[in-house]
């Protein structure tokens, strides 16, 4: 089963590949509020699309989606991180030494596991604040 994924209007993969990187181009510049008119197909084109993207304010734009980007991965690889640590544990130590380590009064565990998450959650916390900053500065201008 193929899954169309952008649309493709012809049989030669050079074309395909054109039309992927030229639909690819459209909805970068369509998502972060560039203007429309021209495609990029080099270095330079891309290093002015950057000066263009950076250049009329949506430098936080690019931010935000950097901060998304790297507090939802931080959190997808941390979490799972610390559930296979309990697993492995209560394998190799048991299910007590389970309980101990999730018990309320042992600060290290809750501790370590709170610095572990704390850069995915501050990196999304600082992105839903720059967020409302951009809101609210495109809603006064």
């Amino acid at each position: 089963m193929i899954i169309k994924v952008f649309p493709l209007n012809c049989e030669n993969e050079d074309l395909i590949n054109q039309e992927m990187f030229d639909f690819i181009s459209r909805q970068l510049k369509k998502n972060l509020g560039v203007r429309q008119g021209r495609t990029a197909t080099g270095a330079e084109d891309y290093l002015a699309l950057w000066k263009e993207i950076t250049g009329r304010g949506n430098l936080m734009k690019v931010w935000i989606f950097l901060l998304k980007a790297f507090g939802i991965v931080w959190l997808v690889l941390a979490v799972p991180f610390i559930l296979i640590a309990y697993f492995w544990v209560w394998k190799e130590q048991g299910f007590l030494k389970v309980l101990d380590l999730l018990s309320p009064f042992n600060f290290w565990n809750m501790g370590l596991t709170m610095v572990t998450l704390a850069p995915g959650v501050a990196a999304l916390i600082l992105a839903k604040k720059l967020r409302n900053k951009a809101q609210s500065q495109k809603r006064a201008d």
